[in-house]
């Protein structure tokens, strides 16, 4: 199930690759069933790109239980950086020209064919499998987090419970889906963790419960994945996952991208249409990620 897995470092962050969806979600039941505690990050250029300067978020990433690629750009550099491990150039000169024609070859077939690459696995869609799994082995939920933002990209002082509406539709579609506790009140601040984590049992003496399953965080990058890191076993729950804007897709208030834009691998030019406040983050993913990964393949030739 899990025969094509492995692990390759890109800019210091360790990335699991060729698992599909039936391998991951086997690996999440694993976790859930041994009650690990552990998290799993969906890793985008964004990710990587972060950790190169903050020692803590590149910490939370390479101690994660599994660093799962959401997106082209990752999955292109793995590609990439495979094939060039494959040549051995006597000067620099000509390892930017075969470097370089490689990364055109592998950034233009990527585009016009979707099967060259691995399987991704995004928050925004692994949410409705993993909580089909969770109905059907009667795991207990928590949905925290997800917040409405203004055109500019700064959360707005008074959002509706994105969490709560997203864990309602969910439970329409899996009416048998335990949700002890859907809140976007939750505060990702470290300075806010007892308070949290108090509201999160509360609910469960509720239901007289003393562990949770798996929790889903959608405090956006970086602060989810810290704020699973410090809290996950003191809620204490065997698995979870940050998820980005999973919430504002299932719940309705954002829609996705078009399917014929998404099989292109252009589902950031529609979010960038949409939210033009994402334009850095589009510039972090490209050109500036593909760029570090190809200075990086240079000095290492």
């Amino acid at each position: 199930m899990t025969n094509n897995w492995r692990k390759k470092e890109i800019l210091g962050v360790s990335v699991d690759f060729g698992l599909n969806k039936s391998a991951f979600l086997g690996l999440v039941k694993k976790a859930v069933d041994d009650k690990l505690g552990a998290y799993v990050c969906t890793v985008n250029p964004e990710f990587i790109m972060s950790a190169q300067s903050d020692i803590e978020f590149r910490t939370a990433l390479n101690e994660s239980y599994l660093n799962v690629p959401d997106g082209s750009g990752v999955l292109m550099a793995d590609k990439y950086l495979s094939l060039v491990e494959k040549y051995d150039s006597d000067s620099i000169l000509s390892g930017f020209l075969t470097k370089s024609t490689a990364g055109l070859k592998i950034g233009l077939g990527s585009l016009f064919n979707k099967n060259t690459l691995d399987p991704k696995i995004s928050g925004s869609d692994i949410i409705y499998d993993i909580c089909d799994l969770a109905q059907k082995s009667s795991y207990t939920v928590l949905f925290l987090g997800g917040w409405k933002k203004d055109v500019l990209g700064r959360p707005l002082s008074k959002s509706p419970n994105i969490a709560k509406q997203a864990a309602a539709v969910l439970m329409q579609k899996l009416p048998n889906l335990k949700v002890v506790f859907a809140s976007s009140e939750i505060d990702s601040s470290l300075d806010q963790d007892e308070k949290s984590l108090n509201l999160i049992k509360q609910a469960m003496e509720e239901k007289n419960l003393s562990h949770i399953d798996i929790v889903f965080a959608a405090f956006g990058h970086r602060k989810q994945e810290l704020w699973l890191r410090r809290n996950l076993q003191k809620i204490p729950a065997s698995f979870g996952i940050g998820v980005g804007g999973a919430f504002d897709f299932v719940s309705g208030h954002v829609k996705r991208a078009p399917i014929f834009m998404t099989m292109l691998h252009l589902e950031w030019l529609y979010r960038l249409i949409r939210n033009p406040w994402r334009v850095k983050r589009i510039l972090t993913a490209f050109p500036i990620f593909p760029l570090r990964v190809f200075i990086q393949s240079i000095k290492g030739r």
